[in-house]
């Protein structure tokens, strides 16, 4: 029975590491239908984020709702070099007048090249 324990221990330790992810984070409520959830990562920024928004979306999901994000922000911590990813959202139904398209600022994306004009 000894060994049945610690097997099953050590397989929850292997899953968890290969997830990549140190902390899945908590959602927290932060206004009507407003949320916050950090999530960190060992590995890459990209894991944090899919972490972030795999527990929004299941938040949302628990209330028959659909994600809105309304603010990221990733980067590395100072002096762990843990990756993180902060992701503010709502929790909106679809006929919401607050529920929209994601629109990207101009900040976060490319800029378009104009094509060369011969004088």
């Amino acid at each position: 029975m000894q060994y049945l324990s610690l097997a099953i221990l050590v397989t929850l330790a292997a899953c968890s590491s290969f997830s990549g992810s140190k902390n899945a984070g908590t959602v927290m409520q932060i206004g009507k239908d407003s949320y916050t959830v950090r999530a960190l990562s060992e590995r890459s920024t990209s894991a944090a984020k899919q972490e972030a928004l795999s527990l929004a979306n299941a938040a949302c999901q628990k209330q028959t709702r659909s994600v809105m994000i309304t603010q990221e922000h990733a980067g590395i911590e100072e002096g762990t070099g843990e990756r993180f990813y902060d992701l503010n959202f709502m929790c909106l139904t679809h006929g919401d007048t607050d529920f929209q398209r994601v629109r990207r600022d101009a900040a976060q994306t490319a800029p378009a090249t104009a094509p060369a004009t011969a004088e």
